[in-house]
């Protein structure tokens, strides 16, 4: 499978998760706010559902500040998968995927 191949997979996977979690499906602490506040453990917890379905690789960032404003993030084969990124201004996606070199948003936080 190729990489394109595998990120439509994600996208998907993410998607349906976001909209669980939006739809009160899938509770965790912070997610009545959902996207704010929760990008920790809304990623954490897509991570754990991508690995089951065999992305193995899906790594978490998580912690990452610019002054007071953390943020949390996934990470696979080089590109960034952010459900919570539209809690931000700049963005409007409810599934964020990009190239992590082309993400100059997230480049703030490392």
């Amino acid at each position: 499978m190729g990489m394109s191949q595998e990120l439509e997979i994600i996208r998907q996977i993410a998607g349906k998760f976001r909209k669980q979690i939006v739809s009160g499906k899938i509770a965790f602490i912070g997610s009545e706010d959902f996207p704010h506040g929760c990008c920790g453990n809304a990623s954490e917890r897509l991570q754990f559902k991508l690995i089951n379905e065999g992305f193995e690789s899906v790594k978490l960032i998580a912690n990452r500040f610019i002054g007071e404003q953390s943020h949390a993030w996934l990470e696979y084969k080089g590109y960034i998968i952010d459900i919570t990124a539209d809690q931000f201004d700049d963005f409007e996606e409810e599934v964020f995927i990009m190239a992590t070199i082309e993400s100059d948003f997230h480049k703030q936080f490392l």
